[in-house]
């Protein structure tokens, strides 16, 4: 942390939602959960490979902007696994360069574990889950 103490944090106001003026309905604390939304661009060319429990698999390094605690913009990049049975139907735009919205479940070894994948269709002005227009 560069030696600078950080300032103490502010207490938070509650959450609501500024047009209705009603809380919003977060997820409690003491129930887990364990969800991801990703946006970023392939970095690698996709790997077709086994997961532990012998499924075939697309894995996909995707880079994003991860900004430091002074903002400074930094890319990081996450591996992301899916299945090949979610990855097929967009195997054709799975490229490098390729910008990606990954819905997943984050993994114990740092990755995530896709459970949805919507990749960027050029010259498409809508395309939604699974390529479906």
């Amino acid at each position: 942390m560069n030696g600078r103490a950080r300032p103490p944090r502010r207490d938070c106001s509650p959450t609501s939602n500024a047009r209705t003026n009603e809380k919003l309905n977060l997820l409690d604390p003491s129930e887990e959960a364990n969800l991801a939304i990703v946006t970023g661009t392939i970095m690698e060319e996709p790997i077709r490979d086994r997961s532990r429990a012998g499924h075939p698999v697309t894995v996909l390094l995707v880079g994003f902007r991860a900004p430091d605690e002074e903002a400074h913009d930094y890319t990081a990049c996450l591996e992301v696994e899916a299945l090949d049975s979610i990855a097929e139907y967009q195997r054709d735009l799975l490229r490098v360069g390729r910008r990606l919205v990954v819905l997943g479940r984050l993994t114990g070894a740092g990755g995530l574990w896709a459970t949805a994948l919507v990749a960027d269709a050029p010259n498409h002005p809508r395309h939604g889950i699974s390529g479906r227009q």
